[in-house]
């Protein structure tokens, strides 16, 4: 099975029938064939069905991963206590072994999406934790996880108007420009009517996923970002309201500069080889020039979190004014 994300070519193997289907299910706009993604320099990931034990040399244990030994330009890392994986990261391959289902996707979830992003970042386009939609102006919702974009975002778009960027993860140029980055919409609950995938993780709450077929329609088009919320955990139920810039240099510096939220795997991302350190520098010097673009170039607003429908209305109320 072939991935081509925003150019981005994947490769995966193993006959693991139900990851495959949720690969598709959640990655449709990026599904693709071999005659599509083909070069030497995609990433090819072998799924195994077996037990995630490899008689590793352990290094660091944390809460939600071991760090195990491993030769230059290869990362070793266990998940969850039930999935392994082997990152080449000099040869852009990849090897999953696990014998639960829903914890090695989550994993592979995990090692496509940080892959894609360190490749994105490499081109000047970067991640930024929140909603991104279209109205009459271009814009980004920022907020903590759990403080419900994602319901906001399914709102919107059975609003005529909106169209999507990405319930999570739009993507920022340096330039300050969004495009999208429509992968999925994740919900803690089905919306009645609506069909869902459950997508069963293995430390957080099982989310229901949306595919693309619920907002193919929808997608917006690559621009300028005109309008930054930042959707706060407050019940002060002071509605919007017009911020100055420097409210919002700790939430860039938190969403877009350092990562914080966004889907990626620390333990693969982070390497300290001369080479590397030098391609993380400019990644970040480009990621605080997108953050500073944002600063001068966007206007800023501030959003009390109040419940999901009076949230979702004053924004729809805002955003079409």
């Amino acid at each position: 099975m072939w991935l081509n994300i925003c150019g981005i070519p994947i490769q995966i193997r193993g006959e693991w029938t139900d990851i495959r289907s949720a690969l598709r299910h959640d990655f449709a706009p990026f599904c693709s064939g071999p005659h599509v993604c083909t070069g030497t320099n995609a990433l090819r990931i072998e799924m195994n069905r077996s037990p995630s034990r490899r008689g590793w040399t352990q290094i660091l244990r944390a809460p939600r991963s071991t760090l195990y030994l491993a030769p230059p330009g290869e990362r070793r890392v266990c998940f969850f206590d039930t999935v392994a994986v082997r990152y080449q990261y000099s040869e852009h391959r990849a090897q999953i072994w696990s014998m639960e289902s829903d914890a090695a996707f989550e994993a592979l979830y995990y090692v496509i999406l940080s892959y894609v992003g360190e490749r994105l970042d490499e081109l000047g386009w970067h991640r930024l934790h929140g909603f991104g939609f279209a109205a009459k102006r271009r814009a980004v919702v920022m907020a903590s996880s759990g403080t419900g974009k994602s319901t906001l975002a399914w709102r919107l778009l059975r609003e005529p108007g909106f169209s999507f960027y990405s319930d999570d993860t739009p993507l920022i140029s340096r330039r300050g420009e969004i495009a999208a980055f429509p992968q999925r919409i994740a919900l803690e609950k089905v919306p009645e009517g609506a069909g869902g995938r459950a997508f069963k993780r293995a430390r957080n709450k099982t989310k229901y996923v949306m595919g693309f077929e619920a907002f193919s329609d929808r997608i917006a088009k690559k621009g300028a970002l005109q309008d930054l919320y930042w959707l706060r955990k407050s019940y002060s139920s002071h509605g919007i309201q017009k911020a100055p810039r420097y409210q919002f240099v700790i939430p860039l510096l938190k969403w877009l500069v350092l990562g914080y939220e966004t889907p990626q795997i620390w333990e693969l991302y982070l390497r300290l080889s001369p080479s590397d350190i030098v391609r993380k520098i400019r990644i970040l010097r480009s990621r605080l020039w997108a953050a500073h673009r944002l600063l001068w170039d966007a206007e800023h607003f501030t959003m009390d979190r109040d419940s999901k429908r009076r949230t979702a209305e004053s924004l729809l109320k805002h955003a079409t004014a």
